[in-house]
This record gives C-alpha cells, sequence and structure tokens, in this order.
C-alpha cells in the first residue's frame, strides 16, 4: 500500500513540475529585449564573460560557445552569423580554418550588450526585492542542481534504452 501513495505522490509531483515548467516558459520575458533575442544576449554574455578573462588575444571558440549554451555547433553558427550582421561580434578563424572559429566581441556588441543588461538589472532588481535576495540565490543553485539531476536521468534513460 505504501508503495502505491508513493507512486501517487512522485506522479503528482511530475504533473506538478511539468505543469510549472510549462507556466515558465509562459512568462513573456522576451518583451524585456529590444536589441537582440534572449538566446543572442545569453550569447553575447557568454563572449563578454570569457573576454573580461582573457588576458590576451580576447576570444573565444565557437565550440566553448557550443558547450556553455548547450546547444548543437549548427545551431550556434547561424546565431554567430546572425550576431555578425548585426556588428556585434568578428567571426575568425585560427590558421586556414583547421585549427577553430573563433568570435570576438566589437565595441558595437559591447555598447548593445551592456544597454540590454540594464534592461534587466532594473527588471530583476525589483523582482529580487519583492523575492527576497537571499530565496532567490536559494532558488538560482536549486533550480541548477535539479537542471544537472534531470540531465543526468536523461542521459542515463538514453543508455538504458
Amino acid at each position: 500500500m505504501e508503495k502505491v501513495n508513493e507512486q501517487e505522490e512522485v506522479a503528482a509531483l511530475a504533473n506538478d513540475i511539468t505543469l510549472q515548467s510549462y507556466r515558465w516558459n509562459q512568462v513573456d520575458l522576451h518583451k524585456l529585449f529590444h536589441n537582440m533575442s534572449s538566446t543572442d544576449y545569453a550569447a553575447m554574455w557568454i563572449i563578454s564573460r570569457h573576454m573580461e578573462g582573457a588576458e590576451e588575444n580576447k576570444k573565444i571558440y565557437l565550440k566553448d560557445i557550443s558547450a556553455q549554451m548547450k546547444l548543437p555547433m549548427s545551431r550556434v553558427s547561424k546565431m554567430v552569423q546572425r550576431l555578425q550582421e548585426k556588428g556585434l561580434v568578428y567571426w575568425k578563424h585560427d590558421g586556414k580554418g583547421e585549427d577553430g572559429t573563433y568570435i570576438q566581441i566589437t565595441e558595437h556588441g559591447i555598447q548593445q550588450a551592456l544597454e540590454q543588461q540594464d534592461i534587466l538589472q532594473k527588471f530583476y532588481h525589483k523582482v529580487i526585492q519583492q523575492f527576497g535576495k537571499e530565496r532567490f540565490i536559494q532558488l538560482l543553485g536549486e533550480m541548477k542542481e535539479l537542471e544537472d539531476i534531470m540531465n543526468q536521468e536523461i542521459e542515463n534513460r538514453g543508455k538504458e534504452a
């Protein structure tokens, strides 16, 4: 009897997290993005964060962006192409290209990313004030941990099939 209750509880929690995930995706954060999409901003943030730590050459390889964003190379290539067309980044290659392609941010890209960052900072300042800074930090940590566990289980499930 106890096993049935546990299964029902897990089923209810699975439904709750699935519904919450759906609702989270319905929050229209895209309204906060004016000069670039949220995906483009995430890439720009990764690129600019990498540039801060780079001593020389200030470049990040496409494969590193792909890994950090958990996106296939083909999608990252299209995104970087779009960013380059907007004048936000330079897309270059080492040697004749066989050593990898890398990205460097332009001055215009830095300016656009900072403008977008300011919009997000003002929005999240209000959100964090209402939610509570400590709770927000704790929630982020727990969400990252849950994401890691879920990704591991999905990967394990693929191995079992």
